[in-house]
């Protein structure tokens, strides 16, 4: 038993080492102890920055955060886990709360899944009020459906790769219409 947990968490750390996510921008809408909206950008390999704008659903309050996590591959390279921490800001809407703006540090654990345009994650996000709030520490909790606009770099700034990546686009391009005329010949010819 002890050798079957050993190879499942030597695999599990194996598969998170080769690969890591596969977007570099993607946005949706977060739902869960609050609502509202989310972004996320990758900065590096392994790395990505996420801003969320968000309601509690029993309060009148907006908060914004801002993330920075770490991302971890398993089994596969769409299947992710995430770590991370940030800050956020919020005010309050409604003179009724007798508290005051919130502002605090926030943790992240959660879990995210790839497939095709979409970017499905749940997650766990602490958030430990230093100054404000109707409490000094709350656990908030969400799902995020968000859209992959972009599994390419969003801005390439040098021209010289900015170059590179065009032909290796058009050569991709020319290639997938090769084997669709292959294909199309093949069937021709089975079928003529």
């Amino acid at each position: 038993m002890k050798k079957i947990i050993f190879s499942i968490f030597s695999l599990l750390f194996v598969a998170s080492s080769v690969f890591s996510q596969t977007y570099n921008f993607s946005a949706g809408i977060r739902l869960g102890t609050e609502y509202g909206f989310t972004l996320k950008y990758r900065l590096a390999e392994k790395l990505t920055l996420e801003g969320i704008v968000q309601s509690p659903i029993r309060e009148n309050v907006a908060i914004t955060t801002l993330l920075l996590e770490k991302h971890n591959s398993i089994l596969t390279k769409g299947l992710n886990i995430y770590v991370g921490g940030g800050i956020q800001k919020g005010w309050v809407l409604d003179d009724q709360l007798d508290f005051e703006d919130p502002f605090g540090v926030v943790g992240i654990l959660g879990a995210e899944f790839n497939f095709a345009k979409l970017n499905l994650s749940y997650d766990i996000k602490p958030a430990v009020n230093i100054i404000g709030g109707a409490q000094t520490i709350e656990l908030q909790t969400g799902i995020s459906v968000r859209y992959i606009f972009s599994k390419d770099k969003l801005f390439e700034l040098d021209p010289k790769k900015r170059e590179k990546k065009k032909k290796k686009k058009m050569k991709e391009k020319e290639k997938r219409k090769n084997y669709k005329q292959k294909l199309k010949d093949k069937y021709e010819k089975k079928n003529g």
